[in-house]
């Protein structure tokens, strides 16, 4: 009944590009899937690249690195990777690979592996790695942020509120599974842009189709196992190669680059020359003032002795 309930679920979310899932390799290889190629649209961006087609803005940008910080023109074939190296970490329920940042599911009594994208722990805190299993499901979860994220959140100005009711401004999202690591969780959020990036306190994070889906498919005491192997597939390497010597800059490009700074650097240096030689005219003012001032006293001093104002004094008849 489960094998039949995961098919129905695997045919649903294939449908509408939710989850990606595939038929383990008979020959033993560890590689599943295959490269696609979309069409970029007007206004298009590798975050909203992979948010519409359910991967990873880390994939996005290994296999395109050429738009990482720029819109990508309307009519560009953008590499969608959809192809994936298995962890070689058993295949039993839930595998997170933290160097890819890839959450893999393997159904009980099932040849089939289901994969999403995720988020993992930033700098300073990371996402524990080791064998624990799911202890608690949590449905429209409400988030109390322990001491440490709020200290962390004052530091930067941020004021966070002391519970977060369920709703679409939970940062937990819809829905969250509860790990016997104590403090983390596999759970949904209310940034989607946010999945392929080291962004979160530790817990994994999913979109929300995610989390709803693998939600559905998990029992308690399912086997998690936490592993960081980097794990690109042989076609994605190729590809990534291929794509940065197409990003490599040619010679044309770094000259007129080049021509462009160098006339930038010369107006910011015309202008420092133009506030130095006010500085130099200012001081020479002030010191022209200074002297005058100092000459106009001595005068003034001069004429009170000759007017007999200030009695002056002879110390040699003293």
């Amino acid at each position: 009944m489960k094998k039949m309930t995961v098919l129905l679920l695997s045919l649903v979310f294939a449908a509408f590009g939710y989850a990606d899932t595939y038929t383990l390799p008979a020959d033993g290889s560890r590689i599943v899937g295959q490269l696609q190629t979309a069409t970029a649209k007007r206004g298009d961006t590798l975050n909203r690249l992979a948010v519409r087609y359910g991967v990873g803005y880390n994939e996005m940008v290994r296999a395109n690195p050429k738009f990482k910080r720029r819109k990508i023109p309307a009519g560009t074939s953008v590499i969608i990777p959809k192809q994936y190296r298995l962890p070689d970490a058993g295949d039993n329920g839930i595998v997170i690979n933290l160097a890819d940042m890839r959450l893999f599911y393997f159904p009980g009594g099932s040849n089939e592996v289901m994969t999403f994208p995720i988020a993992i722990g930033k700098r300073g805190w990371r996402t524990p790695q080791g064998q624990t299993s799911v202890v608690r499901k949590h449905r429209h979860p409400t988030w109390t942020p322990p001491a440490s994220i709020r200290r962390e959140a004052a530091r930067r100005g941020k004021k966070l509120r002391r519970v977060y009711p369920a709703g679409p401004n939970n940062p937990l999202g819809t829905r969250a599974l509860r790990l016997g690591i104590s403090g983390y969780l596999i759970h949904g959020t209310n940034r989607p842009y946010s999945i392929g990036k080291r962004v979160s306190h530790g817990c994994i994070r999913l979109r929300r189709p995610d989390i709803e889906a693998l939600f559905d498919l998990v029992d308690i005491d399912t086997p998690v196992t936490i592993v960081s192997q980097r794990s690109q597939s042989p076609a994605q390497a190729d590809t990534v190669t291929e794509n940065l010597a197409k990003a490599t800059p040619s010679k044309t490009y770094r000259r007129a680059a080049k021509a462009k700074a160098k006339r930038h650097y010369a107006k910011k240096s015309k202008v420092q020359r133009r506030k130095s030689q006010h500085q130099k005219s200012q001081r020479r003012r002030e010191q022209v003032d200074y002297h005058t001032a100092q000459s106009f006293n001595y005068r003034r001093v001069q004429e009170a002795i000759n007017n007999g104002s200030i009695k002056t004094i002879n110390f040699n008849e003293m």
